[in-house]
């Protein structure tokens, strides 16, 4: 009937205007999220508690706009670390401060990615000083639900000016949540952004 045509236009006007104004949303949050992430690096631990309370809030917010199911999302290839909340307490004061996994060993901050084998197998990896020095984790992921994986640590390996001087076992691991994943343009470049919890919030990006 008329009564019936007319009200199947106006629902489908409105889902498409939600849709419309859920794609804003998220597009925005991504705006916001990489230019907090930017602005304090990937040693966020050690910035403003106001700007680490903005970026949780963010991360907040933009979880509920991810792709279905994001922890099964297939990885490959290399995604570098922007932001983290990774942190050790110092012995000295009791100050929390970067940790190794955010790239800081000592006085040393470095350069993070995660290197994607296969489905399973993946290589976190600290370069420093220009990546002279190399310090890789290597590990495995399990996809338990569709926001959590499970992780576990198998061997730290050292590398100086491109060779490898030691391999040792390393135990460690945990549940880590994905909470957010999206592709996003920008200056006409794509990427992939992640934010995860490890429990410590990460946000990752890979060029596509």
């Amino acid at each position: 009937t008329a009564t019936q045509k007319t009200t199947s236009l106006r629902f489908t006007a409105t889902k498409t205007s939600i849709q419309s104004n859920s794609e804003e949303e998220r597009q925005s949050l991504i705006k916001d999220l990489l230019q907090v992430a930017r602005t304090h690096g990937p040693i966020g631990i050690e910035s403003t508690e106001e700007s680490q309370r903005e970026i949780i809030s963010i991360a907040d917010k933009i979880k509920a706009l991810s792709i279905p199911n994001p922890s099964s999302l297939p990885l490959r290839g290399t995604h570098s670390l922007l932001y983290s909340l990774a942190n050790s307490v110092s012995p000295k004061d009791g100050k929390k401060k970067g940790s190794a996994s955010a790239g800081k060993l000592g006085p040393f901050v470095g350069r993070v990615t995660q290197e994607f084998l296969n489905d399973e197998e993946f290589r976190n990896i600290v370069r420093l000083l220009g990546g002279f020095v190399k310090v890789a984790i290597n590990a495995r992921r399990e996809v338990l639900d569709g926001q959590r994986i499970r992780v576990k640590f198998q061997s730290m390996s050292f590398y100086i000016g491109g060779a490898q001087v030691m391999e040792k076992e390393t135990k460690g691991g945990g549940i880590w949540k994905v909470l957010f994943v999206e592709e996003f343009e920008e200056d006409g470049k794509k990427m992939s952004v992640r934010v995860m919890e490890t429990p410590s919030l990460f946000v990752i990006v890979q060029e596509l």
